[in-house]
């Protein structure tokens, strides 16, 4: 299995993509992963036919990608740049402990 973290965000390696998942909309030529909290930064890849990014239908939160012939560069200002390769994955927002609550880790 193949996970890649970079910051708050983990990308882990799937066998197929789920049923019922809706093309997601680049933002700006970039498909966004995750913003930033606080300094408005971003976790993206630069849109090419080499990378797509879904949701799932109806779910609110289900991000998911399909990396075609070539790695794809995962990019973050603040981070070092990882290298995706083909395949499916699911993009997962960490989360730590709190006292009151699970939370999503901020990057």
């Amino acid at each position: 299995m193949t996970i890649i973290r970079q910051g708050d965000v983990l990308v882990r390696r799937i066998k197929k993509l789920p049923a019922n998942l809706q093309p997601a909309e680049p933002e700006n030529g970039r498909y966004v992963l995750a913003h930033g909290e606080a300094t408005g930064h971003h976790h993206s890849f630069a849109m090419s036919d080499r990378v797509a990014m879904f949701r799932e239908d109806g779910s609110g939160g289900g991000l998911f990608l399909t990396v075609t012939a070539a790695a794809v560069a995962l990019e973050h200002q603040e981070h070092t740049t990882l290298i995706v390769e083909p395949g499916h994955y699911q993009v997962v927002r960490q989360r730590e402990y709190a006292p009151e609550a699970p939370r999503r880790v901020e990057d």
